[in-house]
């Protein structure tokens, strides 16, 4: 019997001076939805005009905190927290099919992108939620390595799939140097060896 599953790509459109930014998810079995993202917050002495501040903000090395977390929950869960969580909140997402997902191998790759860090241009939220869903599903994504497609906005806007609201966009009146998120605590889902077997099963 084939097996059809189902990949999410979320979007925040104010984040990132109106760059955008990524979050991904994706169907594991009934009932069972894995999502999240690497925010990528502003958790930085100086505020974001400080220039020495925005040049280390574009870049994370790996093993410092990229403020990633993920989670399990049904797919209401992983929408209303896409919707309104304690994180970067999104406005919009696309949902596309896949034929044999592959969900052990993409959470399990998801688990380590919490220690692959952060770059601007070349490890940003478009990169790390291609790779994911890439795992999930092949090839079902646009190249996310084109210069145009690194922004969240445009890559997004590739995606060829219907487009769901979320919540209605609300423009930040703010300049788009000061359009930072507030500080979150890290956190990321917890889930044991068994249910990894479990999805590879």
């Amino acid at each position: 019997m084939e097996h059809v599953g189902s990949a999410y790509v979320f979007i925040n459109f104010e984040q990132a001076m109106t760059f955008g930014h990524i979050g991904w998810g994706f169907f594991v079995e009934q009932n069972k939805y894995f999502f999240g993202s690497t925010d990528h917050l502003w958790n930085r002495e100086y505020p974001m005009w400080d220039p020495g501040e925005l040049c280390r903000y574009m870049d994370v090395e790996p093993g410092k905190n990229n403020d990633y977390w993920s989670a399990f929950g049904t797919e209401e869960d992983m929408l209303q927290t896409m919707r309104s969580g304690s994180h970067v909140r999104y406005h919009a997402y696309k949902r596309l099919p896949v034929l044999q997902p592959d969900p052990a191998a993409a959470v399990m790759f998801a688990e380590t992108v919490k220690d692959i860090g952060w770059n601007v241009a070349q490890n940003n939220c478009v990169h790390q939620t291609n790779a994911v869903l890439t795992r999930y599903g092949g090839m079902i994504l646009p190249n996310a390595h084109t210069p145009l497609n690194r922004m969240p906005r445009k890559w997004f806007g590739e995606i060829e799939a219907e487009e769901t609201i979320l919540q209605p966009r609300v423009r930040n009146i703010l300049p788009p140097i000061l359009r930072t998120q507030r500080k979150r605590a890290s956190q990321s889902a917890t889930f044991s060896e068994g249910e990894y077997l479990e999805l590879s099963s």
